[in-house]
């Protein structure tokens, strides 16, 4: 059985804290009541934000920063929402990806110069 998203995320963020990258991850997901989910988006929650904004510019690029929309290796979807901002961040001179799993992700931010 191939590893959930949750413990690909984790997995990612070890690696993103080992490495001394300054980032957050973005709450977005998850199940939780109606009631829950009007105070969220009253509190300003956008659907389909990316799972981790990384602030520090990469190294290679001359990108602002970097956004991680992360996947499970096998069998994630990419929602219009989330392709949605991850063009705005995109044409904001950000680097935006969707990875498939933990490596995915760290072979993009190595690429990048992290």
């Amino acid at each position: 059985m191939p590893p959930s998203e949750q413990s690909e995320q984790q997995a990612l963020v070890r690696w993103l804290i080992r490495h001394h990258i300054t980032f957050f991850h973005v709450p977005n997901g998850g199940q939780r009541t109606a009631r829950g989910g009007r105070a969220m988006k009253a509190a300003g929650v956008k659907p389909g934000v990316p799972d981790i904004v990384i602030i520090d510019p990469p190294p290679v690029g001359g990108y602002v920063g970097a956004v991680v929309e992360l996947k499970k290796t096998v069998g994630g979807t990419v929602s219009d929402d989330q392709r949605a901002w991850l063009e705005r961040f995109h044409a904001r001179n950000w680097a935006a990806t969707v990875a498939e799993g933990y490596r995915a992700a760290r072979t993009w931010l190595e690429d990048l110069g992290y």
